[in-house]
């Protein structure tokens, strides 16, 4: 880097043998040779201490030892070290930090290696250190001195600290570029209000988000081809359209319009709008908020208030807000005061009369004490007290409110309602005292309703087993007369024979039946578990056995748990079963389910359904009754009481029974049972 080196010259050559005074031509020769080759030295040190001197980077040069041998201003600069203070250290422990010097050194000693052979400069980019301990970004080119020998090495240094935060910069840029894009996104394109961005020299519109063109109706394409005029109605555009081109708005603007919908329904809208930049040119942009339902809120509010006026004045009572304090002190009241207490409602809120002082001294204590044990729950209070009027006379009042509390949950008033109920206090005591006289005439009858109707039950009973013995003597002489007469009465005689005999069953089944209801009322209930799905299973038998060539399905589930009577439910069944099985003989096969379900209130329903003749709904009222059939003994044969029994049962169980059927598709009956002993 230096130049060329020169060894002096052996005693006694020509050169300094030869003295100045006189030299010889060859000397001169030379002499003038060696100048010129010191002046070339000097020039080329002079050039490059002039480079080194004023270079913008750092030139450090370091032997083979790895000690640094030149620093020039820039590394000063740049490094915080003096010259002086670095030449003859160690390059690597000097300038390199702690964690990557190994790796480093061994690049060193790879360009140390190639003896005598100059290698191109190593490039690298790594923290280098400073003399205060700090680090900075830096490129670094390392290059062996061609021809050094031991190696010599320039390390070439530029700080890429400017380089670095430019970079950084840069990608904050970007970042920011992203997020704003991203904002521009949320707050334009996705913003649920709509918006839109137009140039006020043409007023065309430049921009509308995805909210504008769910509000007006326009697409992307319709709103780019409009102007920002076409959102006004109609009678309203051009006047607009004149004014926003003769005084353009400037800066921010806030205004109330209304504007057109593409249908044509006219909507309330509050515009803000504000001058941008938009794609290089001066737009405004605007955000456009629907109200129209907040007017309509607004009017209704006001036709409310002044129905809640009207009618507040014209209630038979007194709507309040008061403090909650002894004496109630009024805050508000209306002019129901008047008629309730006699008192201007003026003289109530300006404290010239206390409410307090109007309750009858006997209800006073009781008023207040419950109003606070309310409060104290946070619950509503309704209270029934006496109160005197301006004139003099006692009302009974209904009173109902409750606290009205602050943001903190603190007790700010009361309000409430408090209504005239004197006349139907009056009414009341009236009633009470009629009916502790009328409870006792209901005992009264009671008893004699109870007597009476023992007493017909027992005549029931008797009659209908008196008519046994005759109806048991009329069946057997008209059996002995048939056999005794055959052939004297004829084919004739002995059909009304037979029909003798016939009626006379058929009247003692309805003697049985009628025992049979007579004797319910007398029944005591025995109250057990009962399975139900056993019964009907024991029922299902006996009716297959009486008919076995019948086809028949009867669905009866596992278990069917129930309470009752097990004697009378079994007759429930028998019934209920029993008229299934009948009604479905027409039918080429029959089908009968058995069940339950929750009812409407989650208690068990029983239900017996068939897929026989059904019946007509129209007859349903009169389907329990004794002695009412839904179908003539032709079709079916039976007494007609069999529905009034089962009602009965389901009754002394505090059940209820009924039926939906349709003619020729079948009846369904259900019922349900109480689950406790009836009373």
């Amino acid at each position: 880097m230096r130049g060329r080196h020169f060894e002096p010259e052996p005693a006694g050559s020509a050169v300094s043998s030869v003295s100045s005074d006189a030299p010889t031509p060859r000397s001169r020769l030379e002499l003038a040779e060696l100048r010129q080759a010191q002046q070339q030295l000097r020039e080329s040190e002079a050039r490059y201490r002039s480079i080194v001197e004023s270079a913008f980077d750092a030139i450090i040069t370091i032997d083979h030892r790895s000690l640094i041998t030149e620093f020039n201003p820039a590394a000063e600069a740049i490094f915080g070290w003096k010259r002086n203070e670095v030449i003859g250290r160690d390059l690597v422990d000097t300038l390199i930090p702690a964690r990557i010097r190994p790796g480093y050194r061994r690049r060193l000693e790879r360009q140390s290696d190639f003896e005598g052979v100059p290698q191109p400069g190593v490039r690298l980019e790594l923290p280098a250190l400073r003399a205060d301990g700090s680090e900075l970004p830096v490129e670094l080119t390392v290059s062996r001195v061609a021809g050094s020998a031991p190696p010599n090495f320039t390390a070439i240094i530029r700080d890429l600290t400017e380089r670095v935060r430019a970079e950084i910069e840069a990608r904050s840029l970007a970042e920011q570029l992203k997020a704003s894009e991203l904002q521009y996104r949320s707050l334009f394109v996705h913003n649920p209000q709509p918006m839109w961005v137009y140039d006020p020299q043409t007023l065309h519109f430049l921009a509308a988000n995805e909210a504008a063109m769910a509000q007006y109706g326009y697409s992307q394409a319709e709103f780019m081809a409009m102007t920002v005029d076409a959102l006004r109605p109609a009678d309203e555009r051009q006047a607009w359209r004149q004014a926003l081109l003769s005084r353009p708005l400037h800066g921010p603007q806030r205004y109330s319009v209304r504007h057109s919908r593409k249908e044509g329904e006219t909507v309330y809208v509050d515009s803000v709008s504000n001058d941008i930049v938009f794609e290089g040119r001066t737009a405004r942009v605007v955000l456009a908020l629907d109200i129209t339902e907040q007017r309509r809120s607004v009017q209704a509010l006001g036709e409310s208030q002044r129905a809640l006026a009207a009618l507040m004045s014209n209630l038979p009572g007194m709507a309040y807000r008061c403090r909650n304090d002894p004496g109630w002190s009024i805050v508000f009241v209306s002019q129901g005061a008047y008629l309730l207490t006699g008192h201007r409602p003026e003289a109530l809120m300006a404290g010239n009369v206390a409410y307090a002082g109007l309750i009858h001294p006997d209800d006073r204590d009781r008023v207040w004490d419950e109003v606070q044990q309310a409060i104290a729950r946070d619950w509503p209070f309704e209270l029934t007290y006496r109160i005197s009027t301006a004139e003099g006379s006692q009302k009974w009042v209904w009173e109902r409110g409750s606290a009205v509390r602050g943001r903190a949950g603190e007790v700010v008033a009361v309000e409430g309602f408090v209504s005239d109920i004197t006349e139907r206090r009056q009414a009341q005591e009236e009633v009470a005292r009629l009916n502790s006289g009328l409870e006792e005439r209901v005992r009264q009858r009671t008893a004699q309703l109870e007597a009476a109707n023992a007493e017909l039950e027992a005549f029931s009973y008797s009659i209908a087993h008196d008519l046994r013995s005759p109806l048991t003597s009329i069946d057997g002489f008209s059996h002995v007369l048939e056999q005794l007469a055959v052939q004297a009465v004829g084919d004739q005689g002995r059909h009304y024979l037979r029909r003798i005999r016939a009626g006379v069953r058929q009247m003692s089944d309805l003697t049985d039946a009628m025992l049979s209801l007579a004797r319910l009322s007398r029944v005591k209930l025995r109250w057990e578990p009962v399975d139900l799905a056993a019964i009907a299973r024991d029922i299902e038998a006996n009716l297959r056995e009486n008919e076995p060539q019948r086809v028949a399905t009867v669905e009866i589930p596992d278990r069917l748990d129930a309470h009752g009577d097990p004697r009378l439910l079994t007759q429930v069944l028998a019934n209920l079963l029993g008229n299934a099985w009948k009604f479905s003989a027409g039918k080429p096969q029959t089908f009968i389910r058995i069940g339950s379900a929750p009812g409407e209130t989650g208690e068990p329903v029983y239900f017996v359904a068939d897929q026989g003749a059904g019946f007509d709904m129209a007859h349903a009222s009169r389907l329990f009754g004794a002695f009412h059939r839904v179908h003539g003994p032709a079709e079916f044969e039976g007494t007609g009481i069999g529905l009034a029994l089962v009602q009965k049962i389901i009754s002394r169980h505090a059940g209820r029974i009924w039926a939906d059927a349709r003619p020729g598709d079948g009846a369904t009956f259900y019922f349900t049972l109480s689950s406790v002993p009836p009373a």
